[in-house]
């Protein structure tokens, strides 16, 4: 079971009279229209020609807001100027309010913002951007769909290189929260032909290789044998990168080996060396990183110190497996005092830490999140209860379970699901993960049909089950399960006989599996990190931790692969946080960061057989 363990001043009209006096409005609209057509195709120059009768010093109030880290009042200066301006300048304030709340975090109301605006009040290319920065504000939310449809209605040939290759990072973006790694494949592969900087490109290649690795192996080999176009050897680069490590040189020779067979691929030739780098962290020699956990009192014994102690072992086993060479110094400072987090964190700046990884504890990352920019990038281990923009330099990863929640929606969705019910234990810990997935399926357009409760400790739970199967609408219904695999072995055979399918959340499989016992179980999905589903003997591997850490086990072999995700991260996040399509196949899921700086985390989805747990197939086939 899950653990509660650690717990605008108004715009100064009166100065655009001068502007009025000496520009007439018609001479303006007339040159307004002929700067516009020179600005034809170009909607960041469109944009500043658009904002040219606002005041210089109101949009650089505006502006100053933003630089300050107050993007939310800057959006609200944005809209308070739009309540006095004529179309296209006041949709152009919009779009720039749209903007600033997307980098708030604020993707409800940004979309809200780009919906006021009526398409005969736009330009051309306001229409694009509106698409684009709509299709980023569905993204957000988690509407898949929804930025996929917003992206299809975009008239690519009219954009510029550059925004063309953001909106199909949004497109495999959503592609992949969709739960269609093939189909954010092939929109990383049409941006191959547009980025024209080598690293950039060679960075969208190894994405693309690392999206279709979340198939099956079914799946794969599928699609290596009868896929279409270049994605036959994408696929057959997932299976030639394998299990390989970090700073594998066989893996090059085979490489080059695979590139002289398949001369016309796109693959470039450093593809090899730079996808071994993304197993390993991006540091550079002489680096310095402080990690801020909490190590004396109570957070050392019982179970605070288990759970610490695993996500020490990740870090530093994550370190050991880097080049010896890039491989950064680690100092591992005691945080036990979650109101001296911000004065940890100066310090370890002052002291040549380049990055840092924490702190722990909520109460600490609520006292950062009050505060004002950190000195250096810092990846603290949980979320703040405040969901505004952190300040920068801060950033928030945890093994949050509103993740699992949200995740078996999108997997739900994304399997053409429509209807739900819920059946989850009467424990106050099952409600925010029900309120999670709720939350999620109402967004997505999904019904509930139906939800019941069961007993915790000895009660039975049949006859929960058995009210609950009596509201099922049997066209499309799914059960969304919260169980431990003991109450699934009586709960999941009831469901099947029933004939409905269900996902659980990772509370139904504890990292084992019982040849015996489990056959119940066979057909069950689940959501779960994809380190859990791996089967692979690296140096960072489950089966590697085993050998070295028998004893770890349960939801702590969870954080172990959290904390060698936030030691490769670490160096990453800031770059992720500027690239919204942006991702990094880490062990605790794709982690991308939303505007408000939160690693978010897009789970696998696992499923029981009769000889053990794997990857369960894509929701579509493969092509």
């Amino acid at each position: 079971m899950y653990k509660q363990r650690f717990g605008l001043r108004t715009p100064d009209w009166s100065a655009t009279l001068r502007d009025r006096i000496v520009t007439p409005p018609r001479l303006f609209a007339l040159g307004l229209v002929l700067v516009l057509a020179g600005c034809a195709g170009n909607p960041a120059q469109e944009g500043q020609t658009l904002l040219a009768p606002i005041p210089a010093d109101q949009l650089s109030a505006a502006r100053a807001l933003d630089a300050k880290g107050d993007a939310a009042g800057a959006a609200q200066y944005y809209l308070d100027l739009a309540e006095k301006a004529k179309p296209p300048t006041r949709e152009q304030l919009r779009i720039e309010a749209a903007r600033s709340l997307l980098t708030a975090g604020q993707a409800k109301r940004a979309g809200e913002v780009l919906d006021q605006s009526s398409q005969k009040d736009l330009t051309q290319g306001q229409q694009q951007v509106v698409l684009l920065l709509g299709a980023d504000a569905a993204l957000q939310q988690g509407h898949a769909q929804q930025a996929i449809d917003r992206l299809g209605r975009v008239q690519t040939s009219t954009l510029p290189t550059d925004l063309r290759v953001q909106r199909l990072g949004t497109l495999a973006a959503a592609y992949r929260l969709k739960g269609q790694p093939v189909e954010a494949a092939k929109a990383m592969g049409e941006m191959d032909g547009l980025i024209k900087d080598p690293q950039q490109r060679l960075a969208n290649q190894v994405a693309l290789v690392q999206a279709l690795a979340a198939l099956g192996p079914a799946d794969l080999q599928r699609l290596a044998t009868s896929g279409g176009g270049d994605l036959r050897g994408w696929a057959e680069l997932v299976t030639l990168f394998g299990s390989a490590g970090a700073g594998d040189a066989a893996l090059e020779q085979r490489y080059a080996a695979w590139r002289g067979d398949h001369g016309s691929h796109p693959a470039l030739p450093g593809l090899a060396r730079a996808w071994s780098g993304s197993q390993a962290g991006a540091y550079a020699a002489g680096d310095k990183v402080a990690v801020l956990l909490p190590s004396s009192g109570d957070f050392a014994v019982g179970a605070f110190g288990t759970a610490i102690g695993a996500i020490r072992e990740g870090i530093l086993s994550a370190q050991r497996a880097d080049d010896a060479a890039k491989r950064p110094q680690v100092t591992f400072v005691d945080a036990s005092q979650a109101g001296r987090a911000r004065a940890l964190v100066d310090t370890a700046a002052s002291g040549g830490a380049k990055y840092l990884i924490g702190p722990l504890q909520k109460a600490a990352v609520d006292g950062l999140m009050a505060g004002a920019a950190l000195p250096v990038p810092t990846l603290a281990l949980n979320r703040a209860t405040s969901e505004r923009k952190a300040p920068a330099n801060l950033f928030q990863y945890a093994l949050s379970p509103e993740d699992e929640g949200a995740s078996v929606a999108q997997a739900a969705w994304a399997a053409g699901q429509r209807s739900a019910l819920m059946l989850y234990p009467d424990a106050p810990w099952a409600d925010r993960l029900v309120g999670a997935f709720r939350s999620q399926w109402s967004a997505l357009g999904g019904r509930m049909g139906g939800q019941g409760t069961y007993p915790t400790g000895t009660g039975s739970p049949d006859a929960a089950v058995q009210a609950l199967l009596g509201k099922a609408d049997k066209t499309g219904a799914f059960v969304f399960l919260i169980t431990t695999r003991d109450s699934a072995r009586a709960i999941w055979p009831q469901i099947r006989a029933a004939g409905l399918p269900a996902i659980a959340t990772s509370l139904v499989y504890p990292g084992d599996f019982d040849p015996a016992a489990d056959q119940s179980l066979v057909g069950l999905q689940f959501v779960d990190i994809p380190w859990m589903l791996a089967d692979d003997d690296g140096p960072l591997s489950r089966r590697t931790l085993k050998r070295n850490l028998p004893k770890l086990g349960g939801s702590d072999q969870r954080l172990y692969a959290m904390g060698a995700d936030a030691y490769r991260v670490a160096p990453r996040v800031a770059d992720l946080a500027k690239r919204p399509g942006a991702f990094y196949a880490g062990l605790t899921g794709a982690l991308r960061v939303d505007s408000a700086g939160r690693v978010q985390r897009q789970l696998s989805l696992g499923q029981y057989s009769a000889t053990g747990v794997a990857l369960a197939p894509a929701p579509g086939p493969a092509k």
